[in-house]
């Protein structure tokens, strides 16, 4: 965290070793839970100079009130864990990020937007996209941002033809307002957007929606083959749209397809790029909006410890420009990909060789060369990641945190984190938090 005290969950914390209670403060700080809820956390610490240093001898008041603390952090906590949001996909674009946020505790699923604030290291939440029909559990889980505008798409599970469609958020005036909803009979597999087109991928084929002067409408509709595509389940992962090239993977087939958009504005197959028989290669694709490279990676448990190639159109042919496999056996290595610039993530998200057991991404230059190994705590770090703009974000999710990292490229040696939640959603989560506090001080008092 060189460098980046700014973006660190301590900000405005001063723990002076005269305190007599550093041994119980290390242990409430071991919940992670506690140490990014700032407000919590600075009461408990008022608390304790309160009975440790005003009252130095209500010894008997003392400990109770201690034991009081533990409870309700550790209530706050298992509270936390069955109520907010779990983050299983992300998009980023300019200077913000939006993520997929489901529950364990049975609340909605929702789509948040955070927006990199003045440090230009943290990330302030800015708002939340809900479903418009509470039935609907799978909101959200195909979404993608690009400059100013959102696109998310409704669940698969509790709508029928006629209900399915996409709903366009653009940014007026400093707000987030409804462009369009768009009908689109089926429910996609995976989306993208650049700009102003859309795509929407299905398993035999994927249809644009594109942006002209009398708003949004239907653009084209290209097969995709003879058989069916294998997508990754219930993410965006498989499909990347970035400038005049469309990439989608087909993990079945070990494949990833090429369509390039040509001088009429349709887009036309180019090109398969094959990766290793059984490797899953195409479970995870993504587009350079700059260098026009793409990055494809696969996973499969076994013999083989999952894939990441990259791609270069070179004298007018794709181009392998290097393959790392095979490196961490059992890791899940290339269970997502990303690219900006020149410079490739895979991640790992079961990394064996870290003692703790925590997930790794390794970032790879355009040569190929490994540059840096990000481990970070959490055993499902990197199960989704995006990268735009100098900004890699990917999951860190573990028992008592589910949140998202952030590493800023364009602060060297800085690594940031942000919020780990979205806004609270439910009017009982207050009447859950009361009664257990009042169920607690009857236990100890």
């Amino acid at each position: 965290m060189k460098g980046c005290q700014q973006g660190s969950a301590w900000r405005g914390i001063v723990v002076k070793p005269l305190l007599p209670s550093a041994e119980n403060l290390q242990k409430i700080c071991q919940l992670q839970c506690i140490a990014s809820t700032s407000r919590l956390w600075r009461v408990h610490l008022a608390l304790v100079v309160l009975t440790q240093e005003v009252l130095p001898n209500a010894d008997h008041f003392h400990m109770k009130l201690q034991l009081l603390l533990l409870l309700v952090a550790a209530a706050f906590c298992f509270y936390r864990r069955s109520t907010d949001s779990t983050f299983e996909q992300f998009d980023t674009s300019e200077h913000r990020i939006i993520g997929f946020a489901s529950h364990t505790g049975g609340e909605t699923n929702k789509v948040c937007v955070y927006n990199r604030n003045a440090n230009q290291i943290d990330y302030d939440y800015e708002t939340t996209f809900w479903t418009p029909n509470p039935l609907d559990d799978d909101f959200g889980k195909h979404m993608a941002i690009s400059g100013e505008t959102i696109v998310i798409a409704n669940g698969t599970t509790s709508f029928s033809a006629d209900d399915q469609a996409i709903f366009v958020h653009n940014l007026v005036d400093g707000a987030w307002v409804l462009d369009a909803i768009i009908k689109t009979g089926k429910a996609c597999e995976a989306l993208d957007i650049d700009g102003d087109t859309i795509m929407l991928a299905y398993i035999d084929r994927f249809v644009t929606v594109v942006r002209g002067t009398d708003g949004w409408a239907l653009g084209q509709v290209v097969a995709l083959g003879d058989s069916y595509t294998c997508f990754a389940s219930g993410s965006s992962k498989s499909a990347s749209l970035s400038g005049d090239i469309i990439a989608i993977g087909d993990f079945c087939g070990d494949v990833v397809r090429v369509f390039r958009r040509g001088d009429s504005g349709d887009f036309a197959f180019e090109a398969t790029l094959a990766g290793p028989a059984d490797s899953y290669f195409g479970y995870a694709v993504d587009v350079d909006g700059i260098t026009g490279a793409i990055i494809a990676g696969g996973y499969s448990y076994g013999s083989n410890a999952g894939i990441a190639q990259r791609w270069d159109f070179v004298d007018g042919a794709w181009a392998k420009t290097w393959e790392k496999t095979g490196a961490h056996i059992g890791d899940r290595c290339g269970t997502d990909v990303a690219i900006f610039n020149g410079v490739g993530v895979y991640s790992c998200p079961d990394e064996a060789s870290v003692s703790d057991g925590t997930g790794l991404a390794i970032q790879v230059n355009a040569q190929g060369a490994s540059m840096t190994y990000l481990p970070i705590d959490g055993v499902s770090f990197g199960d989704s990641m995006a990268f735009d703009n100098n900004t890699l974000v990917m999951t860190r999710s573990s028992f008592w945190t589910h949140g998202f990292y952030v590493e800023n490229y364009d602060q060297p040696n800085c690594m940031g984190h942000t919020a780990t939640t979205c806004t609270a959603s439910s009017a009982g989560r207050t009447a859950l938090a009361l009664a257990g506090v009042l169920a607690m001080l009857a236990l100890v008092f």
